[in-house]
């Protein structure tokens, strides 16, 4: 009956987009939770852009939750002294592990979460019309 069924029901891709997406966000979640499997991961998958991951050279790396003022605290950072090397728009609680074992100087920028959210979902509304 099982085989008769699926045969019969029709495939959404909407469905069948959803639940990839679904997927994706579970297993990056799972290891983004364990800081050594996750550094290298974002090492192997980003090896020709590497400028932004933090390293021994990386004077501050900010970190905060998305649309919670990274890209401000980075530039007005930048505005007072240019030479500086950042690392930023890491939101994995592992990057934020990773950058203390290196001793970098770490800026964690708090956000009320009621207008992290809505700001991001303002953002994904407006992307998506």
């Amino acid at each position: 009956m099982n085989i008769l069924y699926f045969a019969i029901k029709r495939i959404d891709s909407k469905e069948i987009v959803w639940k990839m997406k679904n997927l994706y966000y579970i297993v990056k979640s799972a290891l983004a939770a364990n800081p050594f499997i996750y550094v290298n991961l974002i090492r192997f998958l980003f090896l020709r852009n590497r400028h932004n991951f933090p390293d021994k050279r990386t004077n501050i790396f900010i970190f905060a939750f998305p649309r919670s003022g990274n890209d401000f605290a980075k530039q007005l950072t930048k505005n007072f002294n240019n030479k500086i090397s950042i690392s930023s728009h890491y939101h994995r609680p592992s990057m934020l592990l990773y950058a203390i074992k290196l001793k970098i100087p770490i800026i964690v920028i708090f956000r009320d979460p009621i207008e992290a959210i809505s700001s991001s979902e303002k953002t994904a509304a407006t992307a998506c019309s």
